[in-house]
């Protein structure tokens, strides 16, 4: 029980460097659709729903699948002399490897579509309308 807490004790000391990656590769609103004021208008509501995506969902959806993945492998071996739990957890660890390599590989086409195009996959399209 003590080694546990030692060993709690030490990944909660460490957790912050984990989010050092978000924080040096941290988007800001006005990269991303342009210096657009504060107006209820069909391009801002656009603009916001592209930054909550860009900047929680999807950051979001790969901590999870992450986590799914690093469950898989901490339950995997807490039960090394239980056959059916392994192969229970063999498949967290198999559809949390698959769900990250879809995520990147979606995210991956979509910046080689937009090079083929020749569009900035990081700022939306200004909207013409009257």
């Amino acid at each position: 029980m003590i080694k546990t807490k030692n060993i709690l004790k030490k990944s909660l000391k460490t957790l912050p460097l984990a989010f050092l990656p978000l924080i040096a590769f941290a988007q800001t609103g006005s990269t991303l659709c342009g210096p657009i004021k504060y107006s209820k208008s069909l391009q801002w509501y656009l603009c916001e729903v592209y930054k909550i995506i860009g900047q929680y969902l999807i950051p979001l959806l790969m901590l999870a699948a992450t986590g799914f993945f690093i469950y898989g492998i901490v339950m995997f071996i807490k039960n090394a002399n239980n056959e059916t739990k392994r192969t229970e957890y063999k498949n967290y660890m198999t559809w949390g490897i698959v769900a990250l390599f879809v995520m990147v590989s979606v995210w991956g086409i979509v910046a080689i579509l937009g090079q083929i195009v020749g569009t900035d996959t990081s700022v939306i399209p200004q909207i013409r309308y009257k």
